[in-house]
């Protein structure tokens, strides 16, 4: 049951202190019931290989301490002056603690193993934008920063499905022991690149029109390469017997591609948000 309660607190972390409670009372993490000092280590920027230049950009960086022996997470929290999730500074963080840098006094973890959770940009009813960060590589490929992300003006039916999620696939795993399922569960919730959810009507527009001509186009390469038995071309011979007999292949191309990109986009809405008639924050995997 998703009470106005635990709305409250989702849309209330701005803090490590607020962070902390929401693990350990939503999420069931064993965290004592402790000053911030007791819990965590404090670095500043420099600590993580950063330069001087990039200090002003953060404001704190936390690392909650291990709560079991052999926990296989490092779990960091970043508080940013940025009005976005600064990608390039989370790449400089990763490299100096990824397991390479043994060297250094600093533990250091595979990159898969590490867990971000950071604030950023302007404040808006008592909320900045909450980021959870994990980066995800693949054998011969740079690390990729997925994210899991919300704040206090996403719709309410968005962050019920937030607090789903971290409920399910972040909440404190019930065998320790198996590292590898813990890595599993944890790893569930990031399936988006940082910067891939549409927040302005603006960004939606540019997304459906990026997709409608991607659609378009493969019509018209399809409409090239098929003879007249071809589905695609079939299509358009009726279309233009029944509605517009001088229509050139293009505009059709061109019609299709938009009915498509439209008709998914309504049918998605309605799949996601069938409360609702649309909403402010939605991503390209359902468009």
């Amino acid at each position: 049951m998703f009470s106005d309660q635990h709305l409250h607190k989702l849309t209330s972390i701005n803090s490590i202190e607020r962070l902390l409670d929401f693990l350990r009372q939503e999420l069931d993490w064993p965290l004592a019931d402790g000053d911030v000092e007791s819990l965590t280590f404090e670095y500043e920027p420099e600590d993580l290989g950063l330069k001087p230049e990039h200090a002003p950009k953060i404001n704190r960086i936390y690392q909650i301490r291990s709560m079991t022996k052999d926990q296989p997470w490092g779990i960091f929290f970043i508080d940013f002056e940025n009005k976005k999730l600064p990608i390039t500074l989370m790449r400089r963080i990763l490299n100096h603690l990824r397991v390479k840098n043994r060297s250094q006094a600093i533990q250091s973890w595979n990159a898969g193993d590490l867990l971000f959770m950071t604030t950023y940009g302007e404040e808006a009813e008592g909320m900045r934008e909450v980021a959870f960060a994990h980066f995800h590589q693949q054998a011969g490929d740079l690390p990729t920063l997925n994210v899991f992300q919300w704040d206090a003006q996403d719709t309410e039916a968005k962050l019920k499905t937030t607090y789903q999620t971290l409920r399910g696939n972040l909440g404190w795993p019930a065998d320790i022991n198996d590292a590898d399922a813990w890595r599993n569960q944890w790893r569930q919730p990031f399936k988006h690149k940082a910067g891939h959810t549409i927040r302005t009507a603006k960004g939606l527009a540019e997304k459906l029109a990026e997709l409608s001509r991607q659609i378009r186009d493969r019509v018209n390469e399809v409409l090239a390469a098929e003879t007249e038995k071809g589905p695609v071309t079939k299509l358009y011979i009726a279309f233009k017997g029944a509605l517009i007999h001088d229509l050139k292949a293009e505009d059709f191309a061109d019609t299709f591609a938009q009915t498509i990109t439209y008709g998914l986009f309504s049918a998605a809405v309605s799949r996601r948000y069938p409360e609702e008639a649309g909403s402010k924050s939605l991503t390209t995997e359902t468009i």
